[in-house]
């Protein structure tokens, strides 16, 4: 699948990238990400794997990863507690895509990891035609996160022909149990859901939710509305290596649970038939917590199902983490 466009400018070409790593010593390559989402579960992998790391943070949020999570290595270079082995504070994320920032990562020989808060917090165009960093995955893939673009995600579910749960053009052809997604109307990043089983249950909750400024008009005309799909609760994260040489190619890494829809496809979950009309969950804590607003919930930031924190069953974590540290040592 070649680029799709719907951003501005010209994308960083693979050939770009292959002269920057023309300048990189294969045996001192460093893992980086942004000091946010699933920066830890990256940083816990980089080490099990052998790589030093490096997390970008923000001023105010560098805490957990300057601190809490910097690795203390051994003699050997293997490490005892922590995974974090530097952390860049800036002032803001999207610095990360100013020329200075961008150039110390290439000297250290970085191999950036898009997670979801990348995207999120710095401009997607300068990112996909100027961030000349080595990523890990497709740069042309970074736009299907975005939900509102022509060839998101959801597009590249049809076009696979994976079962998902089925959408509802118009509110008056709602029929039973919808979920319906939308932005928050001032948190932007954020990204709730609330319920209905009728047309008259979706016009009540919407219009309250206008009233209280927690959505608006103009996200609401934009809401993607699916039928609630009862079924599994869980969410199957997986990892596919085309290099892999010896074992399987496809990695299952975990499960977890969320709350969105009862579906098993990259999101999942409910753990009631029938959802209540507030669950809040974020990309940082799958528990579910009650709502300051009974109609309205969080979904998670991501679709990719690699939160922060997050209940999981992972073969791989722990039979790596036994061969290269004690698991007393673990933080």
């Amino acid at each position: 699948m070649g680029p799709h466009r719907e951003g501005t400018g010209t994308i960083v070409g693979r050939e770009a990238i292959l002269k920057v790593l023309e300048a990189y010593d294969p045996s001192a390559i460093r893992i980086a990400t942004i000091g946010s989402h699933s920066a830890l579960d990256v940083c816990d992998g980089a080490v099990e794997e052998g790589f030093p790391t490096l997390v970008v943070c923000e001023k105010g949020r560098a805490t957990p990863y300057a601190r809490y999570f910097h690795a203390i290595r051994d003699k050997e270079g293997r490490t005892v507690r922590g995974m974090v082995d530097e952390a860049i504070v800036l002032s803001k994320f999207q610095d990360v895509l100013g020329e200075k920032v961008q150039d110390r990562l290439r000297k250290t020989n970085a191999v950036f990891i898009p997670n979801r808060s990348f995207t999120s917090y710095c401009d997607l165009n300068e990112i996909e035609r100027s961030f000349r960093v080595p990523l890990f995955g497709s740069r042309n893939l970074l736009r299907t996160e975005e939900r509102e673009e022509e060839r998101s995600y959801y597009w590249i579910l049809e076009k696979a022909r994976l079962p998902a749960p089925e959408k509802i053009e118009d509110p008056k052809d709602i029929d039973g149990l919808v979920i319906v997604k939308l932005h928050h109307k001032i948190k932007k990043l954020e990204r709730g859901f609330f319920t209905a089983a009728s047309r008259k249950e979706y016009l009540a909750k919407s219009a309250a939710l206008l009233k209280q400024g927690v959505i608006s008009t103009r996200d609401l005309a934009k809401a993607r509305i699916e039928r609630y799909i009862i079924g599994p609760i869980f969410n199957f994260d997986f990892f596919y290596s085309p290099i892999e040489g010896q074992g399987e190619k496809l990695e299952l890494l975990g499960i977890d649970w969320r709350f969105e829809t009862s579906a098993c496809r990259r999101t999942s979950s409910s753990r009631s038939t029938r959802p209540s009309a507030f669950r809040n969950t974020s990309s940082w804590d799958t528990t579910a917590r009650p709502s300051a607003n009974p109609a309205w919930a969080r979904c998670s930031t991501s679709p990719s199902g690699t939160c922060g924190r997050r209940r999981s069953t992972s073969g791989r974590g722990s039979s790596a983490r036994s061969r290269s540290r004690p698991r007393s040592t673990r933080t």
